[in-house]
């Protein structure tokens, strides 16, 4: 039987390798990791997708009405077709507007967010109607009030008034211009405050337009006079969004003039004005004297108190002031000297903000808008990696923000190896993140004190406002609720153990010691709370409050448990983890049918009676590496998987030829492309090397030719998950057709043919030296005594020798810049030191002669 198997495979092997073209394999799959991880940190958003992980500002505050939000209009023409934003905008008043705030509902109750450093806002936008994009602003004049406690740090910054199309059009916001403008152009971003011009006395004589020329190619505001010198009329720029009458003008102490563009079709005499009465400063005016060709003029101003200006900037005509009669004024590039906008972008809390007035959109406007960012880079923030690349169907919704522990520990333990396998610090740096967010993660739960971690965090920004760690979800808007799947804020054992696995690594790449402590912090806390004389329990179920102990257990946890005990015990010598990783071992021998060379899911919810009402691949597999055990009986569970989940001649609907790879289960309706994984990176360790090479040539057929419509930029890159959506496990959850860093991880860790369960990170390969000039080792060969010398003040150093099996031989830290160590006793051969001083780690390589 087995005989044949094997043609099937190599013939198969053969099509796959003819079809494949270009196999991405490796390269692609750790580069797909790396920018799922910096996706939402690379630039800032405001807003990416719905209920995206990534979107810092929230749509929370609006006049009008905002309809449909989470519409899926996906559009061909950006990197991203997934769903944008529609907003409906109904000026019931004078303006309607929608404001993406943070955090949620924040009218100046709580501090933004710091937006230090970007330089710009940039938006995607189409629609109908007359509209304008604005950031920043929220409780500060002229819409303060006294009673919050926390204003904007930002002033207004616009995108002036823009007109939409039916085509999708990028804008941008400029954050760095700080001067106070009062007007640029009619469509400027940075006609801040004063845009909004309210007419004085009759308007029988007199226009006014944005328009003409400013001489640049821009317009100007133009001004019409023909009513002589009986009468006079004139225009006065007031805050945006209608008569602020009476509200509280700017705060413009330390303004010394006013300086403007402008010219008259007939020289004469214009009347310019600033403030109005019952400002601090009063009203103040000049008859300036203009020609007929564009010339800058200035207006000193008194000194005087302008804490208070509600009238920013006004013009005045007719009357006995000598304005010439059928005269055209053209103003342009007004603005004050001596003050600045505020602009302190740590505490951003308008991040975004759609207005439309009711004199320009009568009825409506419809605006859809996507892809709004910050070119602010956080690469640097600790965070999780979202586990799924997602788009809006209905099985993405619980998926979209979500960053599963399982996962992140996976990518953790891969950053290491990749680490090891490139030289490349940025791969250590990544894994240091990861293990910050699991330590940030126990320490600020919403609810618990005790350590737990949820099954799953939201991925992007993982601190909360309120300094919490935030729990994945989707906000629903035709119910206006925020849901949570049970299965993400609930704490499960088995990824308890992995995330305490991934810190030993990282903890044995590093010898950071708060990663130690957090991996044992864990390991304790299931001892504390899922042990029992028979094995360790599944953890708990549930909502905060509602959160209960479940009585079941799974083989699968137990597994991964013992391999935690097992290493903590190593490190640390504590009997206490030599005792629970015996009790792990025992169960999940117990669960173990000879007699059909396979384990038990586990057990019910009794604790003690075997579960066999489904039976999962992975535990078969993991055995063997958890338990390193390639030879016994229990080993041979995998021989059970082959027989029963291995599908050898799979016509998948999402690819062109046949596939190979196991499934989940016995029910043989798909292929779980991150079990396959497993079982080949199992079956190299019993050595089936041809089933091992055939599962990896079918997982990087799927992987260079998944395509995805509006994907492509993650095409051929990561693996998959299942084949097709709706993959059955036989439990309440189903595996579907999108890439996963899990399946990725799992990929890898099968290609370099490392356990995941012991990976210390040792270096033990290559010579990753990065500052040369800076350490100094010395002699080198050498038999006898060693000089490790750092050449820049440092604290503190730790050291680590190790041979070229990556066995550690000699480990100390010191405490000076110089440490001598004793090699007398070390044999011949070649060995590798790491050096660790202020973050950095160094590897060279030493001879013993």
């Amino acid at each position: 039987m087995k005989s044949t198997f094997f043609i099937v495979i190599f013939i198969l092997v053969g099509v796959i390798t003819l079809n494949a073209q270009t196999i991405v394999s490796l390269d692609s799959a750790s580069a797909h990791l790396k920018e799922q991880f910096n996706q939402y940190h690379q630039v800032s958003y405001d807003y990416k997708d719905d209920n995206c992980g990534g979107n810092i500002f929230i749509p929370s505050i609006y006049e009008g009405e905002i309809a449909n939000t989470n519409v899926n209009e996906v559009f061909p023409d950006t990197t991203f077709g997934r769903s944008c934003t529609r907003i409906f905008l109904k000026p019931f008043a004078s303006f309607s507007a929608v404001k993406y705030v943070y955090p949620e509902n924040n009218i100046g109750t709580h501090q933004g967010y710091d937006m230090s450093g970007a330089t710009s806002l940039s938006f995607k936008a189409r629609g109908n109607g007359k509209v304008e994009f604005l950031l920043g602003g929220v409780n500060r004049r002229p819409f303060y009030s006294d009673t919050l406690p926390v204003q904007d740090g930002v002033d207004i910054r616009s995108s002036g008034f823009v007109t939409l199309s039916n085509n999708w059009q990028d804008y941008s916001i400029d954050l760095t211009n700080n001067r106070f403008w009062v007007y640029v152009d009619s469509t400027a971003g940075m006609n801040n405050k004063y845009c909004q011009p309210v007419y004085m006395d009759t308007f029988t004589n007199f226009h006014f337009r944005y328009g003409g020329d400013d001489g640049q190619g821009n317009t100007c505001m133009t001004l019409y006079w023909f009513g002589g010198n009986t009468t006079w009329a004139g225009v006065f720029l007031f805050p945006p969004e209608g008569d602020w009458t009476g509200t509280l003008g700017y705060n413009l102490s330390g303004i010394t003039k006013i300086r403007f563009k402008a010219k008259i079709s007939i020289p004469g005499n214009v009347k310019f004005l600033f403030g109005k009465n019952g400002d601090s400063g009063g009203q103040l005016t000049n008859i300036i004297s203009l020609n007929t060709g564009w010339q800058w003029y200035e207006w000193n101003l008194p000194s005087g108190n302008y804490s208070n200006i509600v009238g920013g900037f006004g013009l005045y005509f007719g009357g006995d002031i000598g304005t010439p009669n059928y005269s055209t004024t053209c103003i342009d590039s007004v603005y004050y000297e001596g003050v600045e906008l505020a602009h302190d972008f740590s505490n951003v809390i308008g991040g975004f903000n759609v207005s439309a007035t009711k004199n320009l959109n009568p009825d409506s406007a419809v605006v859809y808008v996507d892809e709004m960012k910050y070119n602010k880079d956080r690469t640097s923030h600790f965070r999780f990696c979202q586990s799924y690349v997602c788009g809006s169907d209905p099985i993405d919704m619980t998926m979209k923000n979500r960053a599963d522990v399982y996962d992140n520990a996976l990518k953790l333990i891969v950053d290491l190896m990749l680490f090891n396998q490139e030289g490349t610090i940025g791969y250590l740096n990544d894994a240091k993140l990861v293990g910050d967010a699991f330590i940030y993660a126990m320490n600020h739960d919403r609810h618990f004190t005790d350590g737990r971690l949820r099954n799953s965090y939201m991925c992007g920004d993982l601190i909360h406002w309120n300094n919490t760690a935030r729990i994945p979800g989707w906000w629903d808007y035709s119910v206006n609720t925020w849901f949570e799947d049970p299965g993400c804020v609930s704490t499960s054992t088995g990824n308890m153990a992995w995330a305490g696995i991934a810190l030993t690594s990282l903890y044995q790449a590093t010898l950071d010691n708060q990663y130690l402590n957090a991996a044992e912090a864990i390991a304790d806390w299931c001892i504390d709370n899922t042990n029992s004389a028979f094995g360790f329990t599944g953890g708990f179920e549930g909502f905060d409050d509602a959160q209960t102990k479940v009585t079941w257990k799974s083989t699968e946890h137990n597994i991964d448990l013992y391999a935690l005990f097992t290493r903590l015990f190593t490190i640390t010598g504590l009997a206490k983890y030599d005792l629970a990783a015996q009790n792990a071992a025992t169960f999940v021998q117990t669960m173990w049918v000879p007699a059909e060379n396979h384990f038990w899911t586990g057990t019910d919810s009794t604790g003690i009676n075997p579960n066999t009402s489904n039976i999962p691949l992975d535990i078969h597999a993991w055995y063997i590496m958890a338990f390193q055990d390639s030879t016994t009986n229990y080993s041979n569970g995998m021989n059970w998987a082959y027989q029963n989940c291995f599908l050898s001649n799979y016509q998948s609907i999402n690819y062109p030829i046949p596939l190979i790879g196991f499934d989940f289960n016995p029910d043989k309706d798909g292929i779980w492309l991150e079990g396959s994984a497993q079982a080949a990176l199992a079956n190299s360790m019993k050595g089936n090397v041809n089933l091992y090479d055939s599962l990896l040539m079918s997982i990087e057929y799927v992987q260079s030719h998944h395509n995805h419509p509006h994907f492509y930029s993650f095409n051929h890159k990561g693996i998959v998950s299942a084949d097709h959506d709706n993959t059955s496990t036989g439990f309440e959850w189903s595996y579907h057709n999108r890439l996963h860093i899990g399946a990725t991880c799992w990929y890898i860790l099968a290609k370099l043919k490392k356990n995941p369960y012991y990976y210390s990170g040792i270096v033990s390969v290559k010579n990753l030296t990065t500052h040369d000039n800076w350490l100094i080792i010395y002699p080198n060969p050498t038999n006898n005594k060693l000089t490790i010398e750092v050449r820049k003040p440092v604290n503190s150093i730790g050291i680590v020798i190790s041979d070229i099996r990556g066995n550690i031989v000699r480990e100390t830290n010191g405490t000076n810049y110089r440490e001598h160590i004793d090699v007398s006793n070390l044999s011949r051969g070649i060995y590798f030191i790491r050096v660790f001083y202020d973050k950095i780690v160094e590897v060279k390589k030493l001879v013993i002669d």
